[in-house]
């Protein structure tokens, strides 16, 4: 079946559905070209319709960024970032992320409250108060919770450098 590339736009006989000539298939190519599609189901199956993005638009993105997250730089990118859902799935609003990069964005400072509200109600900062309150009876620094003060805290620093 005669085809054309969809990176470099040559006529050549295809074997299989990606649209990429012998000369353009390489590992990385077909990599992003499973990454920008199953994005692209993903978002559809979600209710998205605007996608207007080809590989060669997608690959030079992810050229642009040296084969990096967009976000940290550091990371090789694990998934496909949708800035703005309202936008869709064009060339002007997605860029290559982590996987690390992708759980941190979608942590908002709520849900990053709302941990931490649970560790705060978990009893385990009252076991520490606990701690703290009996090691400054011990050293005689007080003898209530309440009266910790800024000169104790430096004294039990002190103590924990010994």
């Amino acid at each position: 079946m005669k085809t054309i590339c969809v990176l470099c736009e040559l006529s050549f006989e295809s074997r299989t559905n990606y649209g990429i000539c012998p000369k353009c298939c390489n590992e990385l190519n077909l990599a992003e070209w499973d990454r920008l599609r199953s994005t692209i189901e993903r978002y559809v199956r979600h209710g998205g319709k605007k996608c207007h993005i080809t590989l060669s638009q997608w690959i030079s993105t992810v050229q642009d960024f040296k084969g990096r997250c967009a976000f940290c730089r550091r990371l090789k990118p694990h998934d496909i970032e949708i800035i703005d859902p309202h936008k869709g799935i064009t060339w002007d609003n997605i860029v290559p992320i982590c996987e690390i990069c992708k759980i941190y964005r979608k942590e908002t400072f709520t849900a990053s409250e709302v941990r931490v509200r649970g560790y705060l109600s978990s009893g385990i900062i009252s076991m520490k108060e606990e701690r703290l309150s009996l090691v400054l009876s011990e050293e005689g620094i007080v003898t209530e919770k309440e009266n910790i003060s800024w000169d104790a805290m430096e004294t039990i620093m002190e103590l924990g450098e010994k």
